[in-house]
């Protein structure tokens, strides 16, 4: 099937279009998928059935974080073939074009035969047979006649050599608290003292022996950058170029939009003014950053292609807003090295514990940990709670003495790190196996992005 032969649907063609897609897929992540991702893939497909919004949280476990990838092309084919960032139900028509080949891909890593060619040429042949019958049939009629659209995955999936997944659990809840944990409001914590991580009139970002920036995900910030002068050197529908005020010879893309979060769209901390929906090319305008209160979705340093400065990128959004379905979608990642941006920490989950360390719980039970507040098990396996106290294990060289996590620990329990965080940001959690998507990206931004 050729690019462009769901152009020109009707868009509810292309989201029974797109449905269709989907579903036929849906064994692969049935047989396979965590009870997370089940879930998310339901409830992803049904709304997609009826045509209602639905931005799904999933699971991804990265081979960067140190976990093995377990299936997670199949998992992918949630954001490209149940597009809902993207309202353009022709997007989504697109994007699940590509979800039944990508099947295949799945299915050759995981089989060794596997049949991803058969598996292919049956999805193209699908495809026709989906987009003939949404053309010709009214939607009704259409809906029911895609729906038994369906391959025989039955070979494939014998191929496959994975444990299968056993009986569909209950849907992922809130956050499960420990037994005796107090079931409502923040557990008191101790205070932590605003610290400056950048000043505003840092030198350029030097890594260091560990290579990481002073700042990591989930750290909650005060952010404030003065405005400078500057002007527009191009204007698109939704974006607005403008000479860097303090990169000079750079141009930067902002968006063209207010600077608003309650609508769930991309944002920035960057302000534009005057308002840069009514700013045009030779324009001038000023751009900075209020003090605002943020924090921190992805930390990340990456080296660019041709370039020998390595920078350090944070993604922001704003205290007291929860992320829309468990993804804050930012706009653009800031380098505060790159403008005169002071950053503060004003809150740092297990700010005694640095990204990667692993550390044993009074279970017995070693666990890699993740900032803000994510324990994994080195088989990728999300540890729901972790039991304090909690010890380092022992890493040459060692970074500090081994006693300070126990003394940090002694008493309390994680809950109250996590309340602790909850208070400072202003958001609530969800269970802990939902925050992977939260604070652990996935996908590269240069040969060199390495996530914090």
């Amino acid at each position: 099937m050729q690019r462009g032969w769901t152009d020109g649907l009707e868009p509810w063609q292309s989201r029974v279009f797109a449905a269709g897609c989907a579903q036929r897929v849906t064994p692969l992540v049935e047989a396979f998928g965590t009870d997370t991702e089940r879930w998310a893939w339901r409830e992803a497909l049904a709304a997609l059935w009826a045509g209602a919004a639905f931005d799904p949280r999933v699971v991804y476990r990265s081979w960067r974080t140190g976990t093995r990838a377990l299936f997670r092309p199949a998992l992918d084919l949630i954001g490209d073939a149940l597009v809902t960032r993207n309202p353009d139900p022709a997007v989504a028509a697109a994007g699940a074009q590509d979800a039944g080949f990508d099947a295949g891909d799945v299915v050759s890593g995981l089989a060794e035969d596997y049949g991803a060619l058969a598996l292919i040429a049956a999805e193209v042949d699908a495809q026709v047979e989906t987009l003939e019958l949404v053309r010709r049939l009214p939607f009704d009629e259409a809906t029911a006649a895609v729906r038994a659209v369906a391959l025989d995955l039955g070979p494939v999936l014998a191929g496959i050599d994975l444990p299968r997944s056993g009986p569909l659990g209950p849907r992922p809840g809130p956050r499960v608290r420990h037994l005796g944990h107090p079931a409502g409001g923040a557990v008191p914590a101790k205070p932590q003292e605003p610290t400056v991580l950048v000043a505003a009139d840092a030198p350029a970002f030097d890594p260091g022996p560990d290579g990481r920036p002073p700042f990591r995900s989930g750290d909650v910030l005060r952010l404030d950058c003065p405005p400078a002068d500057t002007v527009v050197t191009a204007e698109h529908e939704d974006r607005l170029t403008v000479e860097h005020p303090w990169q000079p010879g750079m141009l930067w893309s902002l968006p063209r939009r207010p600077n608003t979060s309650s609508s769930g769209d991309n944002w920035t901390p960057v302000r534009i003014e005057p308002d840069p929906a009514t700013l045009g090319a030779g324009d001038a305008c000023r751009v900075g950053i209020d003090d605002t209160a943020v924090y921190l979705v992805e930390a990340y340093t990456s080296t660019p292609r041709r370039s020998t400065r390595a920078l350090a990128c944070m993604a922001a959004w704003p205290v007291g807003v929860q992320p829309l379905g468990g993804y804050g979608r930012y706009d653009e990642p800031l380098d505060p090295y790159e403008l005169p941006l002071r950053v503060v920490l004003v809150h740092r989950g297990y700010a005694y514990l640095t990204p990667g360390e692993r550390v044993v719980d009074a279970d017995g039970t070693e666990l890699d940990f993740h900032p803000p507040l994510l324990f994994l098990h080195p088989d990728a396996d999300v540890r729901d709670t972790t039991r304090w106290p909690v010890a380092q294990v022992p890493r040459w060289p060692l970074r500090r003495a081994g006693g300070t996590v126990i003394g940090e620990t002694a008493s309390g329990c994680h809950d109250e790190e996590a309340d602790a965080w909850e208070a400072a940001a202003g958001v609530a959690l969800p269970a802990e196996y939902e925050l992977v998507p939260w604070f652990l990206r996935v996908g590269d931004r240069s040969p060199t992005y390495r996530p914090m």
